[in-house]
């Protein structure tokens, strides 16, 4: 037995003892290859990557791509794609969401990751681009509908965490959204759920189904189909009460802001429910019938908001068909489409009188902000039979808000889409 000792202080020695060391080693490795059997050969599965233009970095930030499975997006708890993408860190200021009653784009659900807006993430499906929502956010930002995708159809989401314009262009600079659909399904599975809030309202009825066949690797083939229906109901402020309702802050040093009040914010023309005339000089010169002077005095002519909602009501339908055939020499070919319907309402408050006329100004893509032809204050003549009496005016200046005529401007919204994709890849 030779022992080798590489803690000598003399260096020579040391040289010579690691050399003959190394010699053992070498040696002694050749011989246990030699011995070592030969493997049988075996035949080896298929293993399928999946690729995309998104970068998988470990070195600009400690963790730039996250990864949400199947598994983790049913144990999350959530039944919809958007309330996982709404619940994530990344998503926050300018996010979009179908709870959102005042949205320009109505009935649809938008990611915004690191602060920037919707337009600034890019949402894609398989690693392809899809259609935007057809109503931008504030009129002038595309974004992508994630709401309107089948919860069960889905195989993993991958959420880069940093801008991608170099590879994508502007509507990456906040990061992507790669939602990842099944490659392929076997069997059948219906779920259902509903629920409602603590005070039984805001109904929610979500179903979805997904029913797929073919075995890839032995048959050659799958097709699945996966279908989902969604639906909530609206809750309004008054249905709630407190802080919803609330309009008068003056016990807490404030202002009262209920409707028909007199503030330091409408001076002495407040909104009305009831009707009344001023002049050219913005006195009041007639109350139509529901107010006087007296009442108009005490504060007493007011109304209550009873039109704003907390969630405004939506629908959506989605269906997903996947058809997948293995070809000749590890080609494959893929077809798939899908249709996608959300629906949503909103109202706006009820329609008034412009007392002191109104100039707009055009906004949105392309459009240069010039002020539009400005509209005159809004005029009652005296022969009409609401017109005040002993006002002295042929014509007055009207301030109303039009409660008879319903609860307000009410926008029904109802977007389709459709998608087709072929692929062949080999």
């Amino acid at each position: 037995m030779i022992s080798c000792n590489l803690n000598i202080g003399r260096t020579i020695l040391a040289l010579i003892m690691t050399s003959g060391c190394a010699a053992l080693l070498l040696s002694g490795s050749s011989s246990i290859a030699a011995d070592r059997p030969e493997k049988s050969s075996q035949t080896l599965e298929e293993v399928v990557v999946t690729g995309s233009h998104i970068r998988r970095t470990d070195t600009e930030t400690a963790s730039p791509l996250e990864v949400l499975t199947a598994e983790q997006l049913h144990e999350s708890g959530y039944t919809s794609i958007q309330d996982v993408l709404h619940n994530l860190t990344a998503n926050g200021q300018g996010t979009l969401s179908q709870g959102f009653s005042g949205a320009f784009a109505s009935g649809a659900a938008g990611i915004a990751l690191r602060g920037l807006n919707v337009g600034a993430t890019l949402v894609l499906i398989d690693g392809h681009r899809t259609a935007p929502y057809p109503i931008g956010d504030d009129g002038q930002r595309s974004f992508v509908d994630v709401s309107n995708l089948p919860f069960d159809a889905i195989e993993k989401v991958e959420i880069l965490k940093d801008g991608a314009s170099a590879i994508y262009g502007s509507d990456a600079i906040a990061g992507v959204v790669n939602i990842m659909l099944k490659k392929s399904y076997q069997g059948a599975s219906i779920t259902a759920d509903g629920g409602l809030s603590s005070h039984r309202d805001g109904a929610q009825l979500h179903t979805s189904a997904i029913w797929g066949m073919g075995d890839l690797p032995s048959d050659g083939h799958n097709f699945y189909l996966s279908a989902e229906f969604r639906k909530q109901k609206e809750i309004k402020f008054n249905d709630r009460g407190g802080i919803f309702t609330q309009t008068d802050f003056t016990s807490s040093g404030g202002v009262d802001v209920t409707a028909g009040v007199q503030n330091i914010i409408v001076g002495g023309l407040p909104r009305s429910g009831t009707g009344y005339v001023t002049d050219t000089n913005g006195n009041i010169t007639g109350f139509m019938p529901g107010c006087n002077a007296t009442k108009f005095a005490a504060n007493q002519c007011t109304y209550q908001d009873n039109w704003d909602e907390i969630q405004p009501p939506t629908q959506n339908t989605n269906l997903v068909g996947r058809f997948t055939q293995n070809l000749a020499a590890d080609w494959r070919m893929t077809i798939e489409g899908g249709y996608f319907e959300g629906k949503s309402q909103q109202v706006s408050g009820p329609s008034r009188a412009f007392v002191g006329g109104f100039q707009g100004v055009p906004v949105g893509p392309g459009v240069a902000p010039t002020f539009l032809d400005p509209v005159p204050p809004t005029t009652i003549p005296s022969t009409n039979p609401s017109y005040p009496t002993g006002t002295g005016l042929s014509v007055g200046n009207l301030t109303y808000t039009f409660l008879n005529l319903g609860q307000g401007t009410i926008t029904q919204t109802d977007a389709k889409s459709y998608r087709a994709v072929i692929d062949l890849d080999g």
